[in-house]
C-alpha cells in the first residue's frame, strides 16, 4: 500500500530524491540547516525546537511558505465564565452577594485546580515520493504515532497541529505536526466552600475551565486538544498548509450545592460597652429547613455578653467587658452549615496619643506638661484596638470638644498656676478616660555674672535679659568672660521637682546634667557659638547663639603704622572723620548712625584706588581691639561693628579718576540697611541703654528660633 513513497522518521537519512521536494516553494530553494531553525524559531516560541533529525526540519520549511494560524482555539469547550457585575452603590454586603449569584448560576470563583503532574506530547510524520495524495494522506495518518517526543514538565498554549499535501514534479508528499498536553489534577482540595464573610454552602460541581465539569475532590487526568478533527479532514491536495492553534483554561469554579445557607445581618456591629441590647437576625438568603441554633463566641465570659436565641433572631446584652464576639447561627439539619457576625463591644482606653506640630505620635503621660500657645494633637485609644468606633465616638470633653473623630486639637494658651493646676481632655465611649495637662511658660534667660568682665568692661547682661520674652536669638561675650544661661519655669513650683530628663542641654565642649535650670559658660575661642535646650516632655527646643568676636592682635595705629602703605594712611584716617560726621548729620542717635557709620568707613576706603580691602580691614579690626582693651567696651559693639565693617567692604563705588563715588555709595548703604544685612541693637536709642540682643537691620531675628 505504502510502494511508490517512503515515510520519513527521526534519524533517517535523506533520500536523494528529496530535492524535488524542496521545490515546493520558492522559499525552499536555497535550504540549508540554520534557515531551517530561524524558520522554527520565527513560529514557535514554545516550544523552542533544538536541531533535530530530518523530519522536524522539513516541517519548519513547508510551515514557512503557509500562513499561522491567526486566532487560538480553546479545548474541549469555548465557555467563558464572567463575573457577577454590581450595580448597587458602594461595597455590596454579603447577603447582596449571595443573593445575586443565587439568583443567577450559584457559581463561585475562580480558583485553582490542584496540579499532581503534566507534560506534553510531540509527533510528526512526512511522506515523500508518493503517486497519489491518497497514499500520502493514509500513510501519515497510520505513521505519525510512531514518531514522537515528551516534554516533561512543559504545558503549552499553542498546542495543535499542522498538516499539509503537495505535489512537484509529478509526486505527492505531504507533513503532519501535533503537540498535546496531559494534565493530571485533583478537582478541589475541600467539598465545602466559605466566603470571606463566613457563610458556608457544599460544593456540588467543580467546572474546570474549558475542560469539562467533575466532583469535586477527584482525582482527573485529561489530554487535549485531540486530533481526530484535523485526520478526519485532509487537507486540500496542493493547496496551502492547514493549521490550528489550541489553549486550554483549568481555573476551576464551583456550582453550590441547594443546601441549607445561613446568613446573619448586621454582618459587623460595634457598640459601647454598657450599650444594653443588640438584635441579629436571619438574613434574606438564609436557607435552612429546621431553624438554626444561635451561640456566641467565646461564651460565658464575666460581666461579658449573654445571648437569648429565638428562631429569626437573637438579642444579646452586650455587658461592660470590651473584646470581639462571634454571633453564630448553626443550621439544625447539618452542623457544618452556619453563619457567622461579628460583634466588637468597645471602650476608650489609656493612654491617650498626642504629638505636637510634626513630630510623631507619642503616648501621653500623666500629666503631659506642654508649653503655653503650644498646639496639641490628640488621639483617642480603644479597646479592642483592632475594632472600629461606634457611632458618634469617641465623645471628647474637658478643655476639648466635639464627637465622633478619633483625633482632636486644642491650643494651650492659659498656663497652669500649679503642678496641679491640670487642664483636663476626656474621651467617652461607655466609660470615661481623663489625660491632665499642665501648661507651662519656659524661657531661657542669659546674664554676665561677672562685673566688670576679664577685659575690664562692665558686664551688659546684668540682669536677666532679656526682660520680656525668651532669649532665643544672638549675643556676645569677651573671651573667657562668664556667660550664663538660665531656665525659667513657671509654675516655679515644678522647677524643684523636674521630672526625669525634663530638660536636657547640648552645648559643644560641655558637659551638663540633665535638668540643671542654668550653667555658667566661658569659651577660650572666638566664634559664634550654640546653646540648645530641649524640653523632650513638652516636645520642644530652644537655642541660643552666642558671638565670642575676634578683634585681632593689633591696636589701630599699630595698624595704620605697620599694615598699610603710606599713601593709604592719610584717606583712612579721613574717610573714618568724613563717615562720622556725615552720620551724626543724616541719621538720629541709635543704631543706624552706627550701623551706617561703620559700613561707609570701609565702602569710602575700599572705592579709592589708594586704599586695598586688606589694609582697611586692618585698620578697622585694630579699632575694634582698641575698644576692647582700651576702652573697655563691651562685646556685642565689636560683633556688630565687625559684620558692619565686612558689609561696607562689599560696596565698591569709584568715580573714573578712581575716587569713591558718594552718592552710590550711601544709596547702597541705605539699600542694604533696609533689607536686613547688616546687623543692629534691638529697641533704638542710644546703644548703652539697649539690652545687648543682636537683630538685623530690618528687624528680624538673626538666627530664627528652631
Amino acid at each position: 500500500m505504502m510502494s511508490g513513497g517512503k515515510l520519513l522518521k527521526n534519524g533517517e537519512a535523506w533520500p536523494s530524491q528529496i530535492s524535488v521536494f524542496f521545490r515546493w516553494r520558492d522559499a525552499l530553494c536555497c535550504f540549508h540547516s540554520s534557515m531551517c531553525l530561524s524558520t522554527v524559531s520565527k513560529h514557535f516560541n514554545k516550544p523552542r525546537f533544538p536541531h533535530r533529525p530530518i523530519a522536524a526540519i522539513l516541517i519548519a520549511l513547508i510551515l514557512a511558505s503557509g500562513a499561522w494560524a491567526q486566532d487560538t482555539n480553546t479545548y474541549h469547550t469555548n465557555r467563558v465564565f464572567q463575573k457577577i457585575v454590581f450595580t448597587i452603590p458602594g461595597i455590596p454586603t454579603a447577603f447582596e452577594v449571595c443573593d445575586m449569584a443565587g439568583k443567577l448560576t450559584s457559581v463561585v470563583g475562580p480558583t485553582n485546580v490542584v496540579t499532581n503532574s503534566y507534560y506534553a506530547t510531540e509527533y510528526q510524520s512526512i511522506y515523500i515520493g508518493s503517486d497519489s495524495a491518497t497514499q500520502t494522506w493514509t500513510a501519515l495518518v497510520v505513521g505519525y504515532p510512531s514518531n514522537s517526543i515528551v516534554h516533561t514538565n512543559h504545558f503549552y498554549d499553542n498546542a495543535g497541529w499542522i498538516k499539509g499535501i503537495q505535489m512537484d514534479y509529478g509526486k505527492w508528499g505531504g507533513y503532519i505536526w501535533y503537540l498535546k498536553n496531559t494534565m493530571i489534577f485533583k478537582t478541589s482540595p475541600t467539598n465545602i466552600w466559605v466566603s470571606t464573610n463566613g457563610v458556608t454552602n457544599a460544593i456540588s460541581r467543580v467546572l474546570v475551565g474549558t475542560i469539562g465539569d467533575f466532583a469535586p475532590m477527584t482525582d482527573q487526568s485529561d489530554t487535549g486538544p485531540g486530533i481526530a478533527e484535523g485526520l478526519t479532514n485532509w487537507p486540500t491536495p496542493g493547496g496551502p498548509s492547514n493549521d490550528v492553534r489550541y489553549k486550554a483554561d483549568f481555573a476551576a469554579y464551583y456550582e453550590l450545592a441547594n443546601l441549607p445557607l445561613v446568613y446573619i445581618q448586621p454582618f459587623l456591629t460595634n457598640v459601647c460597652i454598657n450599650f444594653g441590647n443588640v438584635t441579629f437576625t436571619l438574613g434574606g438568603a438564609t436557607r435552612v429547613t429546621n431553624g438554626v441554633t444561635w451561640s456566641i463566641i467565646p461564651d460565658g465570659v464575666t460581666n461579658g455578653a449573654t445571648l437569648t436565641g429565638y428562631p429569626s433572631n437573637a438579642v444579646i446584652n452586650v455587658g461592660s467587658v470590651a473584646t470581639t464576639y462571634v454571633v453564630r447561627a448553626t443550621a439544625n439539619e447539618n452542623t457544618n452549615i452556619h453563619g457567622s457576625a461579628i460583634l466588637n463591644v468597645v471602650k476608650a482606653g489609656l493612654p491617650f496619643q498626642y504629638k505636637i506640630g510634626t513630630n510623631a505620635w507619642a503616648d501621653m503621660s500623666d500629666p503631659l506638661y506642654v508649653c503655653s500657645n503650644s498646639t496639641v494633637c490628640f488621639k483617642a485609644t480603644k479597646i479592642p484596638t483592632i475594632a472600629g468606633w461606634p457611632s458618634g465616638k469617641p465623645v471628647w470633653g474637658g478643655v476639648v470638644s466635639g464627637s465622633g473623630k478619633q483625633t482632636n486639637s486644642y491650643t494651650f494658651n492659659s498656663i497652669s498656676t500649679s503642678t496641679s493646676d491640670y487642664k483636663i481632655v476626656t474621651a467617652e465611649c461607655g466609660n470615661t478616660v481623663t489625660g491632665d495637662v499642665v501648661v507651662l511658660n519656659v524661657e531661657l534667660k542669659v546674664r554676665h555674672p561677672q562685673n566688670p568682665g576679664p577685659t575690664g568692661s562692665p558686664a551688659k547682661y546684668t540682669n536677666d535679659t532679656p526682660n520680656v520674652g525668651c532669649a532665643d536669638n544672638l549675643f556676645s561675650t569677651w573671651l573667657n568672660e562668664q556667660f550664663q544661661v538660665k531656665v525659667n519655669i513657671e509654675p516655679s513650683e515644678l522647677a524643684s521637682s523636674l521630672p526625669t530628663g525634663f530638660i536636657t542641654w547640648s552645648s559643644v565642649g560641655f558637659s551638663i546634667s540633665d535638668n540643671t535650670t542654668n550653667y555658667t559658660f566661658t569659651w577660650s575661642t572666638t566664634g559664634i557659638k550654640e546653646v540648645t535646650v530641649n524640653f523632650p516632655l513638652c516636645g520642644i527646643t530652644k537655642k541660643i547663639r552666642v558671638d565670642i568676636p575676634d578683634v585681632g592682635n593689633y591696636s589701630e595705629t599699630y595698624a595704620l603704622l605697620n599694615l598699610v602703605s603710606a599713601e593709604a594712611v592719610a584717606p583712612i584716617i579721613a574717610y573714618g572723620i568724613e563717615a562720622t560726621d556725615y552720620c551724626n548729620t543724616n541719621y538720629p542717635v541709635g543704631p543706624q548712625r552706627d550701623a551706617i557709620r561703620h559700613a561707609m568707613w570701609n565702602a569710602l576706603s575700599v572705592s579709592s584706588w589708594l586704599v586695598s580691602a586688606a589694609e582697611i580691614d586692618a585698620v578697622t579690626t585694630g579699632h575694634e581691639h582698641d575698644n576692647r582693651d582700651n576702652d573697655h567696651q563691651q562685646a556685642f559693639n565689636s560683633t556688630m561693628d565687625l559684620k558692619n565693617n565686612d558689609v561696607g567692604q562689599t560696596v565698591n563705588h569709584s568715580t573714573s579718576w578712581g575716587n569713591p563715588d558718594r552718592p552710590a555709595i550711601r544709596t547702597d548703604l541705605d539699600g542694604k540697611y533696609s533689607a536686613g544685612v547688616m546687623w543692629i541693637w534691638v529697641g533704638g536709642g542710644a546703644q548703652e541703654n539697649s539690652e545687648g540682643i543682636l537683630v538685623k537691620s530690618d528687624g528680624i531675628k538673626i538666627y530664627p528660633i528652631n
